[in-house]
C-alpha cells in the first residue's frame, strides 16, 4: 500500500480500545480524513503529542483507498500551538473552528482555501494577547469559512430588487439582512420583508472588509461591541441555517460573552 504525506491539523480524537486512538485530521492534500494510532495511549508512545486537536503536523499515512479509516505512520509536530493549549479560553474557543471544520466539511473533500484560512487563524489566535478580540476572529472565519464553501453573503445590492445600495441606505438600521437568502436587503424593500434582521450599514462594511482584506492581517480590524454582539447573531444563525445543525462547542466557546 502506497504511503500519504501532507501537513494537516488535527482536529478531534476519540478512544479506541486501550491504547489506540481514532484521530480526524484536516490535510492540505486529502481534505478531511480519519485514521487510526497504534498505541498513542501509551506512555512510551513514538507519536508523543503530536496528535492532540489543534496540532500542525506532517503526516505519513497508508490505507487501501475508499476505506473508512487509515493507519497512521508517522508524525512530526510543524507548529504545536502552545499558546493556544495554555489558555484555557484561547482553547475552548479554538476548539470551536475544529468543531465547524468538522462537521461542515465532507471527507476526502480538498479544499485549500480552507485550510490555508483555518491554519492562519490559528496562527493569529496563538499570538493574539487581547482575547477580547478572539471572538471576533471566530466570526471572521466563520464568515469566511461559510464563503469558501459556497454559502458567500451577497453584500453590495439588495437580493430582492437587485439594486446596489444608495447612500440614503446608511446609517442606523436603515437597512436589513436576510438570514435565509444570506444578503443585504435595502431601505425599500425593508419593510416588506420577512426573517429580516436590520442593521447597521457598518457590520456590512465589516463583512465586506473580513471578507476581502489580507488574512494575515484581519485582526487589525475592529467594531463597536455594540454592533460586534449584533455580528456575531447574525453569523450564528447563518451557520446554524446553512450547516443545518448546532455545533456541540458553540456554548463552551461563547457562554462569557455578554
Amino acid at each position: 500500500m502506497p504511503l500519504n504525506t501532507t501537513d494537516a491539523i488535527v482536529l478531534k480524537s476519540i478512544n479506541l480500545g486501550e491504547a489506540d486512538k481514532i484521530i480526524t485530521f484536516f490535510t492540505r492534500r486529502y481534505g478531511k480524513i480519519q485514521g487510526v494510532a497504534k498505541g498513542v495511549r501509551r506512555i512510551k508512545s513514538r507519536f508523543g503529542a503530536s496528535l492532540e486537536p489543534l496540532t500542525y503536523i506532517n503526516l505519513i499515512y497508508f490505507g487501501k483507498e475508499n476505506v473508512n479509516l487509515y493507519k497512521i505512520n508517522t508524525s512530526d509536530i510543524l507548529e504545536p500551538f502552545n499558546k493556544i493549549k495554555e489558555d484555557f479560553d484561547k482553547l475552548k474557543k479554538s476548539l470551536f473552528l475544529c468543531d465547524l471544520v468538522n462537521s461542515t466539511l465532507r471527507e476526502l473533500d480538498v479544499n485549500i482555501k480552507i485550510f490555508e484560512l483555518f491554519l492562519n487563524i490559528l496562527k493569529i489566535i496563538n499570538r493574539s494577547k487581547e482575547i477580547e478580540k478572539i471572538d471576533m476572529l471566530l466570526d471572521i472565519f466563520s464568515l469566511r469559512f461559510l464563503s469558501a464553501s459556497g454559502f458567500a453573503p451577497k453584500l453590495n445590492n439588495c437580493i430582492h430588487c437587485n439594486s446596489p445600495l444608495l447612500k440614503g441606505d446608511k446609517g442606523d438600521y436603515a437597512i436589513g439582512f436576510h438570514i435565509l437568502k444570506g444578503g443585504v436587503v435595502c431601505r425599500e424593500c425593508l419593510n416588506g420583508s420577512e426573517d429580516v434582521v436590520r442593521i447597521n450599514s457598518g457590520i456590512i462594511n465589516f463583512m465586506k472588509k473580513a471578507l476581502t482584506m489580507n488574512i494575515l492581517n484581519i485582526d487589525r480590524i475592529s467594531l463597536p461591541h455594540k454592533m460586534e454582539i449584533e455580528l456575531h447573531k447574525i453569523i450564528l444563525d447563518y451557520i446554524n441555517i446553512h450547516i443545518d445543525r448546532k455545533l456541540k462547542s458553540y456554548d463552551l466557546a461563547f457562554g462569557i460573552r455578554s
